[in-house]
């Protein structure tokens, strides 16, 4: 969210299938947006001039770091760290590559 009142505007980043980058208005109307879409199962259309859905929307929270390590621990041999960890968080396997990924 950037202002404050009738002049704010909130910059919504989607983090999972393919992504995607909305700007909404203080109305939360989309202005911008990066991938139009539609979500036939909710009925909601992501586009120019609709409302974005902020009750869809899902709140993340950080990671338990024990409850982590201990289902890294169950991990039988030849199963690949990513596809583990996307089905034990909300997170997308390209992010969580990204995360894992080691800088050269």
């Amino acid at each position: 969210t950037q202002s404050t009142g009738e002049f704010s505007s909130h910059l919504m980043v989607e983090l999972y299938d393919r992504g995607n980058v909305c700007l909404c208005d203080s109305n939360h109307v989309i202005t911008a947006i990066l991938r139009t879409r539609e979500d036939a199962k909710e009925d909601v259309r992501y586009a120019v001039g609709h409302f974005y859905p902020r009750e869809l929307c899902q709140t993340l929270s950080e990671p338990n770091l024990e409850t982590l390590k201990e289902s890294i621990s169950t991990i039988k041999p030849n199963t690949q760290l990513k596809r583990f960890l996307n089905y034990q968080n909300p997170f997308s396997i390209p992010l969580i590559g990204h995360v894992l990924h080691k800088p050269e």
